[in-house]
């Protein structure tokens, strides 16, 4: 999980697990607005932020 600043605006991206195709990694990637850079896990749907902690462990 990572917060990012744009302007005003933070965004919170939760990566999950993704493949591999031909040599090149695809990770699909969820984001959501958000109002400080402290990370929030409510912001996004509970089995995306189960998969995103996969990576973690």
């Amino acid at each position: 999980m990572r917060i990012r600043r744009f302007d005003d605006v933070f965004v919170q991206t939760v990566k999950t697990s993704g493949r591999v195709v031909a040599g090149l990694h695809q990770r699909p990637e969820y984001n959501a607005e958000h109002t400080s850079n402290n990370p929030d896990p409510s912001l996004h749907p509970d089995d995306i932020c189960l998969k995103g902690a996969l990576l973690l462990s």
